[in-house]
């Protein structure tokens, strides 16, 4: 009995199955990845805004960061809370994600405090 072709076609059968499953854990490494990148601008943003006094510019920081926005909120009630979505294009999938931030900004004692959602 010949087991070396045995064992090709093992790999051939075993092969599709660990590129799907690399696959799909490069995208949940790239979505987190967005997702973080969208928390921090947002958050930068929030810092830059409350400093400077200015809400108007918020829109075009986000396109000077490389992000692409499906949908913004900005709520500007005793400090500052933005929601932030972007839509990301999947590495497997047909359709793409959405990302979505909810932070809240508030300047206590000349420090911002951030909150979530």
């Amino acid at each position: 009995m010949n087991k070396k072709g045995q064992s090709l076609v093992i790999f051939i059968i075993i092969l599709p199955i660990i590129l799907l499953l690399f696959g799909l854990l490069i995208e949940r490494v790239y979505l987190t990845y967005q997702k973080q990148k969208l928390y921090s601008v947002t958050k930068t943003i929030i810092a830059f805004s409350i400093e400077r006094n200015d809400k108007n510019d918020i829109i075009n920081l986000y396109k000077d960061n490389n992000i692409v926005l499906e949908n913004i909120e900005i709520e500007d009630d005793n400090g500052l809370k933005i929601i932030a979505s972007e839509k990301v294009p999947s590495l497997i999938k047909k359709e793409d994600y959405i990302i979505e931030v909810n932070i809240k900004g508030v300047k206590k004692e000349d420090k911002i405090i951030y909150q979530r959602g």
